[in-house]
């Protein structure tokens, strides 16, 4: 769900937060990146609709996962109207099978303390004690290993000029370093209670309005790698910040 703070606050303390470690370094170790998104928004003159579509798609798309799981919702944002103008309907038909398998697979655990009522944990937040913090889409089992999990939302056919092409893997480069540092943060502070599985797996799963959704499982090996380079990057951001974290909630405000 859509969450537009700089910061996590937690007894006190202020977290960075992952994503905006990743948007505000993304110039100086992917430059590549940072340009090519510039050089779009100049030659595509519909861009800032486009962005603000897909940002509300997936919005929704999160809203609609989340409920199908089971996870408890305020009132809808949304409207019948909307859904049907986004297409949801049809990404979720065919995201449906993995979300009922993911429910089957997570269905009962009586092995880990924290997992009392169920071992879906739906955008719970995670602190880690090295300073950052964030809020991942889903942490469950899935085929065995304990999976944090990130939801992507392709462009829906309905849209003009858009193609029935499955997107890159190139693409979801920065959401691998992501889940990695979500992934760093449950192994560094959550595992070691004993009261959870470590994680073993990260999954980014790609929804489309026009096939089944393409499911890409990073190994422990691929996570540890995209750890390492968002640890420089957190470095970084410190930097950047002149600050460190976790820090007094007055630090920010002495700053300003």
């Amino acid at each position: 769900m859509s969450d537009d703070r700089e910061f996590y606050e937690k007894d006190g303390l202020q977290y960075a937060r992952i994503s905006t470690i990743l948007g505000e370094t993304m110039p100086v170790f992917h430059p590549e990146k940072s340009n090519g998104l510039s050089i779009w928004q100049q030659r595509e003159p519909d861009a800032a609709a486009i962005l603000e579509r897909s940002q509300r798609r997936g919005t929704l798309i999160h809203a609609q996962v989340e409920g199908f799981l089971g996870a408890d919702q305020a009132a809808a944002s949304w409207t019948v109207e909307e859904l049907m103008f986004y297409n949801i309907p049809a990404y979720i038909n065919y995201l449906q099978p993995l979300l009922q398998n993911l429910k089957e697979q997570n269905a009962e655990d009586t092995m880990w303390p924290a997992f009392s009522e169920t071992p879906l944990m739906i955008e719970q937040e995670l602190f880690c004690s090295h300073g950052y913090a964030g809020k991942p889409d889903l942490r469950c089992w899935f085929e065995g290993k304990y999976t944090v999990w990130d939801w992507k939302t392709a462009r829906s056919i309905k849209e003009e000029g858009v193609k029935r092409k499955l997107r890159p893997m190139s693409r979801y480069a920065e959401a691998k370093i992501q889940v990695s540092a979500y992934a760093l943060a449950h192994n560094l502070d959550l595992a070691p209670t004993g009261n959870y599985p470590p994680v073993e797996q990260c999954a980014i799963c790609v929804c489309y309005d026009w096939c089944e959704p393409f499911l890409y499982l990073m190994s422990i090996d691929e996570i540890k790698k995209a750890a390492y380079e968002f640890i420089e990057r957190f470095g970084f951001y410190k930097e950047l910040k002149n600050s460190i974290f976790p820090r007094s909630l007055n630090a920010n405000k002495q700053e300003v």
